[in-house]
């Protein structure tokens, strides 16, 4: 039996839904927008924190907002972007040179290292 989507297509609505509705709707001072857990339990900012708000300045164009959102992120998503075109667009040999590349132990390394010195300045600094 052949399925009518697949789970990448699945994901890809789901990421074009969230993008339409971050689009659209300015997540600041709406009290339906979820709000960070971590955040309600230790009152520390999350690497995440944010993101609402850094998405929606983003899909509008307005970079320097959104970095005062969450720099974090403005750094993290080209990268997740590049992730998701190389597994959803490309194919074969471009496809294999592309992954070695971007899930390199280096590339992976640095992203966790970011993720993690992004935690801790934001929090040390207040930013």
């Amino acid at each position: 039996m052949k399925r009518m989507f697949s789970l990448k297509g699945l994901c890809l609505l789901a990421v074009l839904a969230v993008a339409f509705m971050l689009y659209r709707y300015d997540p600041a001072g709406r009290e339906w927008a979820p709000k960070c857990v971590f955040r309600m339990l230790t009152g520390y900012n999350c690497p995440g924190c944010g993101f609402q708000r850094c998405m929606h300045s983003l899909l509008h164009g307005r970079v320097v907002e959104a970095v005062g959102y969450n720099l974090f992120l403005v750094v993290a998503v080209p990268y997740l972007l590049l992730l998701m075109a190389e597994e959803w667009l490309l194919s074969g040999e471009t496809r294999e040179r592309w992954a070695r590349v971007l899930t390199s132990r280096g590339v992976v390394l640095s992203y966790v290292v970011l993720f993690f010195l992004w935690f801790l300045v934001r929090n040390l600094l207040g930013i």
